[in-house]
């Protein structure tokens, strides 16, 4: 149910027709004459959906992007909506290589949903995918101490992505520590040896240390 201004009804049927028939040429003649009567949050939000089903027809994920956007801004999305919509909006980002973008697009998600850890772990492998192992990890910790404040076992594979930014990142003292909280929660033989050989990696031993290390790798 859109509480559409008369101006807007007005533009909108021609669009939607455009839309419906794969009418490029008059999608686009109608676009702006749409956008410039809108009048309404509704007049907006419908004009945006438009805007995202004519995406599809012309496989343009930058028209579909401004669409997802528009949409954001119009102020007729509900609550319900917007996380999908910052969903999409950071995924079309990723597609299109603007980390920055999906990055913001994630945050904003975040503040949506702080008790959800699913932003969270998308922004830590963004934010290794740019060159920032120190921020990841920082993302991985709220994720994992959000997890253990919910009653919630917290997944090996956490623990495991944040030793690898720390490794990566060349973040010796925080790879030890990080390599200890991993054999707390899950103390098998392979993390025992992941730990060690992160261990022997920053802590410059000498012969005899090496040798000592060597029984225990084994």
């Amino acid at each position: 149910q859109y509480n559409l201004s008369e101006e807007g009804r007005k533009a909108i049927i021609p669009l939607e027709q455009a839309v419906i028939a794969k009418d490029s040429a008059a999608y686009q003649a109608g676009l702006p004459v749409g956008q410039a009567a809108a009048k309404t949050p509704d007049d907006r939000y419908a004009i945006a959906q438009l805007h995202l089903q004519h995406g599809p027809n012309t496989n343009d994920k930058a028209l579909q992007l401004a669409a997802l956007d528009a949409l954001v801004k119009s102020g007729g999305a509900t609550s319900d909506e917007l996380p999908k919509l910052y969903r999409g909006i950071a995924s079309l980002n990723v597609d299109t290589k603007n980390l920055n973008g999906a990055s913001a697009a994630l945050e904003q998600l975040a503040q949506l949903q702080p008790n959800s850890t699913e932003p969270l772990l998308q922004l830590a492998e963004l934010r290794a995918q740019q060159q920032r192992p120190s921020d990841a990890i920082g993302y991985l910790e709220q994720a994992i101490s959000m997890q253990k404040a919910a009653g919630q076992a917290v997944p090996e594979g956490w623990y495991k992505r944040a030793l690898k930014f720390a490794h990566e990142g060349k973040l010796g003292s925080k790879a030890d520590s990080l390599s200890r909280i991993l054999l707390q929660a899950y103390p098998s033989a392979d993390n025992w040896q992941v730990a060690l050989y992160f261990f022997r990696d920053g802590a410059a031993l000498d012969k005899d240390g090496e040798l000592g290390l060597l029984p225990l790798l084994r």
